[in-house]
């Protein structure tokens, strides 16, 4: 008797982001963690309704930046990781780095997440 083979009917679903790290699945079933680094961003689950607000335009563009085409980011095999164990990458597009990208839009600090927590409510 021949083996069934599984198909499955639903779309194949994207990493979900939000605006400072992502989810990246590497193979079938193996997610990994990554952090972009260079820049900060609002927080999803911000303050006040100002904060979410950016953060959900930070989030677009991110997006938008991130399906414009190829992109590298820094870190090799074994990258650097946060005390969440997080993969903590740059990404560029041949001179564009993201993070510059992200901070001229007006939708993030540079600096990144080691620097003093940002007050967008202000």
């Amino acid at each position: 008797m021949a083996r069934r083979r599984f198909v499955s009917r639903r779309k194949p679903q994207p990493a979900r982001f939000d605006a400072r790290w992502q989810k990246a699945r590497a193979r079938r079933s193996q997610w990994r963690r990554i952090r972009l680094t260079g820049f900060d961003a609002p927080e999803m689950d911000g303050a006040c309704a100002a904060e979410r607000t950016r953060a959900q335009e930070a989030k677009r563009a991110l997006h938008a930046w991130l399906a414009g085409g190829p992109f590298e980011w820094n870190g090799g095999a074994d990258p650097p990781r946060d005390k969440y164990g997080r993969e903590l990458r740059a990404a560029r597009r041949g001179k564009d780095e993201l993070a510059d990208h992200m901070i001229g839009l007006g939708l993030a600090e540079g600096g990144g997440w080691t620097t003093q927590r940002i007050d967008w409510c202000a």
